[in-house]
């Protein structure tokens, strides 16, 4: 299975990658990240070599790209969303 995460070198984004790749040996992850001021590729050292991991920095000039490439994608499945996604999901903002 192939994964793609965003803002996979910030605090969440990394310590899921490396569970994933810890745990699923098999699965594959390419993660897009703009290294802002949250994203550091340090955080992500221990994975760096590892065959199945891949980084793509992403730049202004992606943007609309991905965003095709995200919408025109379906998901296999979302696999229990966080109470705290399911809250900012289902909540009005005024």
């Amino acid at each position: 299975m192939k994964i793609f995460v965003t803002g996979g070198a910030g605090f969440i984004g990394c310590n899921f990658i490396r569970h994933v790749l810890g745990a699923r040996r098999h699965y594959e992850i390419v993660n897009y990240d703009k290294l802002t001021y949250a994203g550091n590729l340090a955080n992500l050292e221990s994975v760096a070599e590892n065959q199945n991991y891949r980084f793509v920095r992403v730049i202004s000039a992606m943007q609309p790209r991905l965003k095709r490439r995200w919408t025109a994608a379906t998901p296999l499945f979302i696999s229990q969303p966080s109470p705290t996604l399911i809250a900012a999901s289902t909540s009005r903002h005024q």
